[in-house]
C-alpha cells in the first residue's frame, strides 16, 4: 500500500488502490494529473479538459470517475453499497471537500458530478465505460444511475394545478416505484453475476472507507 502524507495519511490511511488499471492516488507521489501518468486515458479525458488543462475541479472530477466508474475500483466491496454511499466515498477519495455549513458538497459537485447533469461528465464517463469493454460492469453503472434518477424523481411531492394534474402526478410516482423495483431487482442479479466473475476480490471492511455520514462530514472539514 502506498504511503501518503499530511492529513492526506489521514483520509486513505487504509485505501489500497495500487491494482487498479489506473492507480488514482498515483497524484500523491507524482503530482501528476491522472490522465498524464496513464496514456491509455489521455482520449477519453481530451474533450473535458479542452482548456482546462490545469482546473483542479476538472482534475478531481476525472478522479471521482475513476474511483467510481472503474469495473477494479476497491469501492466494488461485497456486499455492495448502495450508489449513493459510493459516491460519496469517491468524492471524498478524489480530494473533494465538503462545505462546512451544510455538511455536504456543494451544489456544482452534487448538480454536475453526483446527478450527472453535466453533459461533458457525462459524455467522458460513456467513453470510460466504453472503453473498459465490460458490458456487464456498463449495465451495473447505468442501472445504478438510472435507479438513483427515479429516486430523486419520486421524493419529489406531489403538485398540480388541479385534480387532474394531481392525479396524473400520483399516477406517474406509482409507476417510477414499480421501475424501482424492477431495475433493484435487474441490479441486484447484475451484481451476482459480477462477483462470478470476481471471485478473486475479497470481502472489505467497510469501517476501513468511513461510511457514515458524520464520518465524511468529520473528515471533509478536517474537524
Amino acid at each position: 500500500m502506498m504511503e501518503t502524507r499530511g492529513r492526506k495519511a489521514g483520509l486513505r490511511a487504509s485505501v489500497d488502490s495500487s491494482k487498479m488499471q489506473f492507480d488514482p492516488l498515483v497524484m500523491e507521489r507524482t503530482d501528476i494529473p491522472l490522465w498524464r501518468e496513464y496514456e491509455d486515458l489521455k482520449p477519453i479525458v481530451q474533450d473535458y479538459m479542452m482548456g482546462h488543462t490545469n482546473d483542479k475541479y476538472r482534475i478531481r472530477a476525472i478522479n471521482y470517475m475513476v474511483w467510481l466508474y472503474s469495473n477494479d475500483t476497491i469501492l466494488n466491496t461485497k456486499p455492495v453499497e448502495p450508489l449513493v454511499d459510493r459516491k460519496y466515498k469517491a468524492l471524498d477519495l478524489a480530494g473533494f471537500k465538503m462545505d462546512a455549513k451544510i455538511n455536504d458538497y456543494d451544489d456544482r459537485i452534487k448538480s454536475e458530478l453526483y446527478n450527472l447533469l453535466d453533459e461533458q461528465f457525462v459524455d467522458m464517463v460513456l467513453k470510460y465505460l466504453i472503453f473498459q469493454k465490460n458490458e456487464l460492469w456498463t449495465e451495473i453503472v447505468v442501472s445504478s444511475e438510472q435507479h438513483h434518477e427515479v429516486t430523486r424523481l419520486r421524493l419529489q411531492p406531489v403538485t398540480g394545478k388541479d385534480s387532474k394534474q394531481v392525479m396524473e402526478a400520483a399516477d406517474t410516482k406509482k409507476k417510477l416505484r414499480i421501475e424501482s423495483k424492477e431495475l433493484l431487482m435487474d441490479i441486484k442479479q447484475y451484481w451476482d453475476e459480477f462477483w462470478e466473475d470476481h471471485t478473486d476480490l475479497k470481502v472489505v471492511g467497510q469501517d476501513k472507507l468511513y461510511r457514515g455520514i458524520e464520518d465524511r462530514a468529520r473528515i471533509n472539514v478536517g474537524a
